[in-house]
Protein backbone atom coordinates (compact mmCIF):
# COMPACT_ATOMS: atom_id res chain seq x y z
CA UNK A 1 0.00 0.00 0.00
CA UNK A 2 2.75 2.44 0.93
CA UNK A 3 4.65 1.60 -2.26
CA UNK A 4 1.50 2.30 -4.33
CA UNK A 5 1.00 5.62 -2.55
CA UNK A 6 4.59 6.66 -3.23
CA UNK A 7 4.21 5.73 -6.90
CA UNK A 8 1.05 7.85 -7.19
CA UNK A 9 2.75 10.80 -5.48
CA UNK A 10 5.70 10.49 -7.84
CA UNK A 11 3.37 10.39 -10.83
CA UNK A 12 1.46 13.50 -9.70
CA UNK A 13 4.69 15.41 -9.08
CA UNK A 14 5.90 14.43 -12.52
CA UNK A 15 2.63 15.69 -14.02
CA UNK A 16 2.74 18.95 -12.08
CA UNK A 17 6.19 19.90 -13.28
CA UNK A 18 5.83 18.82 -16.91
CA UNK A 19 6.21 21.93 -19.01
CA UNK A 20 6.15 22.77 -22.66
CA UNK A 21 9.03 24.53 -24.37
CA UNK A 22 8.58 27.88 -26.14
CA UNK A 23 11.76 27.32 -28.16
CA UNK A 24 10.42 24.06 -29.57
CA UNK A 25 7.08 25.70 -30.30
CA UNK A 26 8.79 28.44 -32.32
CA UNK A 27 10.94 25.88 -34.13
CA UNK A 28 7.81 24.03 -35.30
CA UNK A 29 6.10 27.25 -36.42
CA UNK A 30 9.25 28.40 -38.23
CA UNK A 31 9.45 25.14 -40.16
CA UNK A 32 5.80 25.13 -41.19
CA UNK A 33 6.12 28.73 -42.41
CA UNK A 34 9.44 28.51 -44.24
CA UNK A 35 8.06 27.37 -47.59
CA UNK A 36 8.20 29.65 -50.61
CA UNK A 37 4.55 28.83 -51.44
CA UNK A 38 1.43 28.33 -49.37
CA UNK A 39 1.00 24.93 -47.70
CA UNK A 40 -2.29 23.89 -49.25
CA UNK A 41 -3.78 21.97 -52.16
CA UNK A 42 -2.41 24.46 -54.69
CA UNK A 43 1.12 23.30 -53.71
CA UNK A 44 0.60 19.62 -52.94
CA UNK A 45 4.31 18.85 -52.47
CA UNK A 46 4.56 21.52 -49.76
CA UNK A 47 1.36 20.26 -48.12
CA UNK A 48 2.80 16.73 -48.10
CA UNK A 49 6.11 18.01 -46.72
CA UNK A 50 4.23 19.59 -43.82
CA UNK A 51 2.33 16.34 -43.22
CA UNK A 52 5.59 14.39 -43.19
CA UNK A 53 7.13 16.83 -40.71
CA UNK A 54 4.16 16.42 -38.36
CA UNK A 55 4.24 12.63 -38.74
CA UNK A 56 7.97 12.46 -37.99
CA UNK A 57 7.53 14.65 -34.90
CA UNK A 58 4.59 12.58 -33.63
CA UNK A 59 6.54 9.39 -34.22
CA UNK A 60 9.24 10.47 -31.76
CA UNK A 61 6.71 10.39 -28.91
CA UNK A 62 3.71 8.18 -29.73
CA UNK A 63 3.64 4.40 -29.94
CA UNK A 64 0.94 4.69 -32.61
CA UNK A 65 1.37 7.26 -35.40
CA UNK A 66 -0.39 6.93 -38.73
CA UNK A 67 -1.91 8.69 -41.72
CA UNK A 68 -5.59 8.73 -42.55
CA UNK A 69 -5.60 9.03 -46.33
CA UNK A 70 -8.56 10.21 -48.38
CA UNK A 71 -8.99 11.08 -52.04
CA UNK A 72 -10.59 14.15 -53.60
CA UNK A 73 -10.78 14.46 -57.41
CA UNK A 74 -7.95 11.95 -57.84
CA UNK A 75 -5.61 13.68 -55.37
CA UNK A 76 -4.67 11.97 -52.08
CA UNK A 77 -4.68 14.05 -48.89
CA UNK A 78 -3.55 13.02 -45.42
CA UNK A 79 -4.66 13.59 -41.87
CA UNK A 80 -1.89 12.77 -39.37
CA UNK A 81 -2.76 11.03 -36.09
CA UNK A 82 -0.88 10.12 -32.92
CA UNK A 83 -2.52 8.08 -30.15
CA UNK A 84 -1.81 7.84 -26.44
CA UNK A 85 -3.40 5.86 -23.64
CA UNK A 86 -5.43 2.62 -23.67
CA UNK A 87 -6.17 1.86 -27.34
CA UNK A 88 -9.69 0.49 -26.91
CA UNK A 89 -11.05 2.98 -24.39
CA UNK A 90 -13.25 6.03 -24.97
CA UNK A 91 -11.50 8.67 -27.04
CA UNK A 92 -10.68 12.32 -26.49
CA UNK A 93 -9.72 14.17 -29.68
CA UNK A 94 -7.39 17.19 -29.82
CA UNK A 95 -7.08 18.55 -33.34
CA UNK A 96 -5.86 21.41 -35.54
CA UNK A 97 -5.67 21.92 -39.30
CA UNK A 98 -2.20 22.18 -40.85
CA UNK A 99 -2.94 23.71 -44.25
CA UNK A 100 -2.91 27.48 -44.65
CA UNK A 101 -3.73 30.53 -46.69
CA UNK A 102 -0.93 33.10 -46.60
CA UNK A 103 2.07 32.30 -44.44
CA UNK A 104 -0.14 30.71 -41.78
CA UNK A 105 1.79 31.19 -38.55
CA UNK A 106 -1.14 31.98 -36.29
CA UNK A 107 -3.60 30.21 -38.62
CA UNK A 108 -2.71 27.51 -37.95
CA UNK A 109 0.94 26.61 -37.39
CA UNK A 110 0.35 27.75 -33.81
CA UNK A 111 -2.23 25.01 -33.31
CA UNK A 112 -0.02 22.36 -34.90
CA UNK A 113 2.99 23.38 -32.79
CA UNK A 114 0.79 22.98 -29.70
CA UNK A 115 -0.18 19.46 -30.83
CA UNK A 116 3.46 18.50 -31.27
CA UNK A 117 4.34 19.79 -27.81
CA UNK A 118 1.36 17.96 -26.32
CA UNK A 119 2.70 14.78 -27.89
CA UNK A 120 6.06 15.30 -26.20
CA UNK A 121 4.40 15.80 -22.82
CA UNK A 122 1.90 12.94 -23.19
CA UNK A 123 4.70 10.48 -23.88
CA UNK A 124 5.71 10.59 -20.21
CA UNK A 125 2.21 9.71 -18.93
CA UNK A 126 1.01 7.41 -21.71
CA UNK A 127 0.54 4.32 -19.51
CA UNK A 128 -1.38 6.26 -16.84
CA UNK A 129 -4.05 7.85 -19.01
CA UNK A 130 -7.69 7.02 -18.29
CA UNK A 131 -8.75 7.60 -21.90
CA UNK A 132 -7.27 7.24 -25.32
CA UNK A 133 -6.13 10.67 -26.51
CA UNK A 134 -5.80 11.18 -30.26
CA UNK A 135 -3.82 14.17 -31.49
CA UNK A 136 -4.91 14.91 -35.06
CA UNK A 137 -3.54 17.27 -37.71
CA UNK A 138 -6.27 17.77 -40.32
CA UNK A 139 -5.76 18.68 -43.95
CA UNK A 140 -8.11 20.95 -45.86
CA UNK A 141 -9.18 23.22 -43.01
CA UNK A 142 -8.71 26.31 -45.17
CA UNK A 143 -8.64 25.32 -48.81
CA UNK A 144 -11.58 22.89 -48.77
CA UNK A 145 -13.77 25.16 -46.65
CA UNK A 146 -16.18 25.83 -49.54
CA UNK A 147 -16.82 22.06 -49.75
CA UNK A 148 -17.03 20.90 -46.11
CA UNK A 149 -17.34 17.20 -47.00
CA UNK A 150 -13.91 17.39 -48.67
CA UNK A 151 -12.20 18.54 -45.48
CA UNK A 152 -9.86 16.33 -43.49
CA UNK A 153 -11.77 17.03 -40.28
CA UNK A 154 -15.00 15.83 -41.91
CA UNK A 155 -13.34 12.64 -43.15
CA UNK A 156 -11.97 12.06 -39.66
CA UNK A 157 -15.32 12.68 -37.92
CA UNK A 158 -17.13 10.52 -40.47
CA UNK A 159 -14.73 7.63 -39.89
CA UNK A 160 -15.31 7.83 -36.12
CA UNK A 161 -19.06 7.92 -36.63
CA UNK A 162 -19.12 5.03 -39.12
CA UNK A 163 -16.98 2.89 -36.79
CA UNK A 164 -19.19 3.80 -33.78
CA UNK A 165 -16.14 5.02 -31.88
CA UNK A 166 -17.11 6.36 -28.43
CA UNK A 167 -15.84 9.96 -28.41
CA UNK A 168 -15.72 11.85 -25.10
CA UNK A 169 -15.28 15.18 -26.84
CA UNK A 170 -13.12 17.28 -29.16
CA UNK A 171 -10.73 20.14 -28.36
CA UNK A 172 -10.12 22.22 -31.48
CA UNK A 173 -7.03 24.43 -31.62
CA UNK A 174 -7.55 27.26 -34.10
CA UNK A 175 -5.23 30.30 -34.21
CA UNK A 176 -3.91 30.38 -30.65
CA UNK A 177 -0.77 32.54 -30.88
CA UNK A 178 -1.66 36.22 -31.43
CA UNK A 179 -2.16 38.57 -28.45
CA UNK A 180 -2.19 42.31 -27.89
CA UNK A 181 -2.49 44.57 -24.85
CA UNK A 182 -3.36 47.57 -27.02
CA UNK A 183 -6.71 49.26 -26.61
CA UNK A 184 -9.13 48.53 -29.47
CA UNK A 185 -7.12 45.52 -30.59
CA UNK A 186 -10.11 43.19 -30.06
CA UNK A 187 -13.42 42.94 -31.87
CA UNK A 188 -16.33 40.57 -31.15
CA UNK A 189 -19.11 38.86 -33.13
CA UNK A 190 -21.57 41.08 -31.23
CA UNK A 191 -20.47 44.70 -30.68
CA UNK A 192 -21.79 45.01 -27.11
CA UNK A 193 -19.43 42.28 -25.88
CA UNK A 194 -16.73 44.94 -25.76
CA UNK A 195 -18.66 46.62 -22.93
CA UNK A 196 -18.36 43.43 -20.87
CA UNK A 197 -14.94 42.12 -21.88
CA UNK A 198 -12.96 45.20 -22.92
CA UNK A 199 -11.15 46.04 -26.14
CA UNK A 200 -7.75 44.43 -25.49
CA UNK A 201 -6.91 41.26 -27.38
CA UNK A 202 -5.08 39.68 -24.46
CA UNK A 203 -7.29 36.65 -23.74
CA UNK A 204 -7.87 33.16 -25.09
CA UNK A 205 -11.47 32.38 -26.04
CA UNK A 206 -13.23 29.11 -25.24
CA UNK A 207 -16.29 28.62 -27.44
CA UNK A 208 -18.95 25.91 -27.43
CA UNK A 209 -22.51 25.51 -28.61
CA UNK A 210 -25.49 25.23 -26.32
CA UNK A 211 -26.97 21.76 -25.97
CA UNK A 212 -23.77 19.79 -26.59
CA UNK A 213 -23.57 18.06 -23.22
CA UNK A 214 -21.24 18.50 -20.25
CA UNK A 215 -17.85 17.99 -21.93
CA UNK A 216 -17.16 21.68 -22.55
CA UNK A 217 -18.11 22.70 -19.03
CA UNK A 218 -15.97 19.99 -17.46
CA UNK A 219 -12.96 20.93 -19.56
CA UNK A 220 -13.37 24.65 -18.82
CA UNK A 221 -13.51 23.89 -15.10
CA UNK A 222 -10.17 22.07 -15.37
CA UNK A 223 -8.70 24.82 -17.54
CA UNK A 224 -9.47 27.41 -14.88
CA UNK A 225 -7.54 25.34 -12.31
CA UNK A 226 -4.41 25.04 -14.44
CA UNK A 227 -4.45 28.17 -16.61
CA UNK A 228 -1.94 31.01 -16.33
CA UNK A 229 -3.58 32.86 -19.22
CA UNK A 230 -6.66 35.06 -19.29
CA UNK A 231 -9.61 32.92 -20.47
CA UNK A 232 -13.00 34.10 -21.69
CA UNK A 233 -15.80 31.59 -22.12
CA UNK A 234 -18.49 31.94 -24.80
CA UNK A 235 -21.61 29.78 -24.92
CA UNK A 236 -24.05 32.19 -26.58
CA UNK A 237 -27.77 31.84 -27.23
CA UNK A 238 -27.04 32.95 -30.80
CA UNK A 239 -24.30 30.96 -32.53
CA UNK A 240 -21.12 32.80 -33.47
CA UNK A 241 -20.93 31.58 -37.07
CA UNK A 242 -17.48 33.12 -37.59
CA UNK A 243 -16.16 31.18 -34.58
CA UNK A 244 -17.65 27.97 -35.91
CA UNK A 245 -15.03 27.04 -38.47
CA UNK A 246 -15.66 24.15 -40.79
CA UNK A 247 -13.47 21.92 -38.60
CA UNK A 248 -15.78 22.77 -35.69
CA UNK A 249 -18.88 21.97 -37.75
CA UNK A 250 -17.39 18.70 -39.02
CA UNK A 251 -17.74 17.21 -35.54
CA UNK A 252 -20.93 18.99 -34.50
CA UNK A 253 -22.54 17.46 -37.61
CA UNK A 254 -22.15 14.06 -35.94
CA UNK A 255 -23.18 15.41 -32.51
CA UNK A 256 -19.70 15.17 -31.00
CA UNK A 257 -19.19 17.90 -28.37
CA UNK A 258 -16.54 20.42 -29.43
CA UNK A 259 -14.73 23.07 -27.39
CA UNK A 260 -12.91 25.60 -29.55
CA UNK A 261 -9.71 27.17 -28.17
CA UNK A 262 -8.75 30.30 -30.11
CA UNK A 263 -7.30 33.80 -29.99
CA UNK A 264 -10.50 34.74 -31.93
CA UNK A 265 -8.76 34.80 -35.32
CA UNK A 266 -9.79 37.69 -37.56
CA UNK A 267 -11.58 39.41 -34.72
CA UNK A 268 -8.07 40.26 -33.47
CA UNK A 269 -5.42 39.32 -36.01
CA UNK A 270 -5.87 41.32 -39.21
CA UNK A 271 -2.91 39.53 -40.80
CA UNK A 272 -4.66 36.18 -41.18
CA UNK A 273 -4.56 34.72 -44.69
CA UNK A 274 -1.76 37.10 -45.72
CA UNK A 275 2.02 36.92 -45.89
CA UNK A 276 2.09 39.04 -42.73
CA UNK A 277 0.78 36.16 -40.61
CA UNK A 278 4.39 35.39 -39.79
CA UNK A 279 6.19 33.55 -36.96
CA UNK A 280 7.73 36.71 -35.49
CA UNK A 281 4.28 38.08 -34.63
CA UNK A 282 3.31 35.26 -32.26
CA UNK A 283 3.55 35.12 -28.48
CA UNK A 284 5.25 31.78 -27.80
CA UNK A 285 5.12 32.19 -24.04
CA UNK A 286 1.32 32.38 -24.22
CA UNK A 287 1.17 29.32 -26.49
CA UNK A 288 3.41 27.49 -24.02
CA UNK A 289 1.05 28.35 -21.16
CA UNK A 290 -1.92 27.11 -23.18
CA UNK A 291 -0.17 23.82 -23.92
CA UNK A 292 0.57 23.32 -20.22
CA UNK A 293 -3.05 24.12 -19.35
CA UNK A 294 -4.40 21.62 -21.87
CA UNK A 295 -1.94 18.94 -20.83
CA UNK A 296 -2.62 19.25 -17.11
CA UNK A 297 -6.37 19.22 -17.81
CA UNK A 298 -6.68 16.28 -20.19
CA UNK A 299 -4.60 13.94 -18.04
CA UNK A 300 -6.99 14.64 -15.15
CA UNK A 301 -10.24 14.62 -17.12
CA UNK A 302 -12.86 12.15 -15.88
CA UNK A 303 -16.45 11.88 -17.05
Amino acid sequence: MRALLLMNLFFLCKQSFSQSDSILLKRHVDYLCHFAEERNASSIEILNDAAQYIHDAFEQYATSTFYQRYEISGQVYRNVLASFGPPRSRRLIIGAHYDAKGMGADDNASGIAALLELARLLQAVDSNLAYRIDLVAWSGGETASDKPRNMGSYKHALSLHDASVPVVGVLQLESIGYYSDSIRSQRYPLFFYRDFHGSKGNFTALYERLGMGVFGGMMKSLFKQYSKVHLLSFKPLIRFKKFETNDFRSFVRFEYPVLLITDTGKFRNKNLHTTFDSPDRLNYHRIMQLVDMIFQSVIRFRE
